[in-house]
């Protein structure tokens, strides 16, 4: 399975394919102090980045994960797909919620509000394996959700960053920058997670490194 990245800014009401793989292990990155080069930003209104992905493997396993900072926690901010066969991500004001094939916590979720700051980047990620679903920020897992795994409740459209897609259309964009924005077709476990958010600093993940081995599966 193909990365993506974004290396400039998406024009208002862009829709991109974006194919680029990963590769900025030179950036300095801290959680609160990020080198803005290659992040892509949206403007919470209609900005976002079709990636051209449809997530079929769902229900074999599979992990999203990204960088973001907040321009605010406004509402649902989301990322992914969703027509009631759904892949995605974000916030839900501070709370941190997800949605996999037939199961989601959109208006729940779990409250983050003690962590999560305006204008600082975090990282957040959603595993889903076999039928568990788990909610990181910052490496740590936070919050679960049970899904049944069923081939029949893939998501039939393509992943958004920046918007959840939703019939074809962009909806819960984000208000604020994304980075390193990847999707695995298998169910990284806590360790490999944790590698991949490196306490702030990312790393190349097309290249196996520490308890990070999943590069093959990107």
């Amino acid at each position: 399975m193909p990365s993506y990245s974004q290396s400039r800014r998406l024009s208002r009401g862009a829709s991109k394919n974006l194919s680029r793989p990963l590769s900025s292990p030179n950036k300095e990155y801290e959680p609160a102090s990020f080198s803005n080069t290659y992040s892509a930003d949206f403007d919470g209104t209609n900005d976002y980045a079709d990636t051209g992905l449809q997530p079929d493997f769902i229900h074999t396993d599979a992990t999203v994960s990204c960088c973001v900072k907040m321009g605010d926690f406004t509402g649902s901010q989301i990322m992914g797909t969703h027509n009631s066969k759904r892949f995605y991500f974000g916030f839900n004001g501070t709370k941190g919620v997800m949605g996999i094939q037939n199961a989601h916590n959109l208006s729940s979720g779990v409250q983050l509000s003690s962590i999560l700051s305006v204008g600082q980047w975090h990282h957040i990620a959603v595993v889903a394996d076999g039928g568990t679903a788990s909610f990181y920020l910052d490496g740590v897992a936070k919050n679960t959700l049970s899904y049944t795994p069923s081939a029949s409740t893939n998501p039939t459209g393509n992943v958004y960053i920046g918007a959840r897609e939703h019939g074809g259309n962009a909806s819960l964009p984000v208000n604020g920058s994304v980075d390193e924005f990847a999707i695995w077709n298998t169910a990284l476990d806590a360790d490999a997670v944790a590698a991949v958010y490196n306490s702030g600093i990312p790393m190349d993940l097309s290249t196996d490194s520490g308890n990070y081995d999943n590069s093959s599966a990107l």
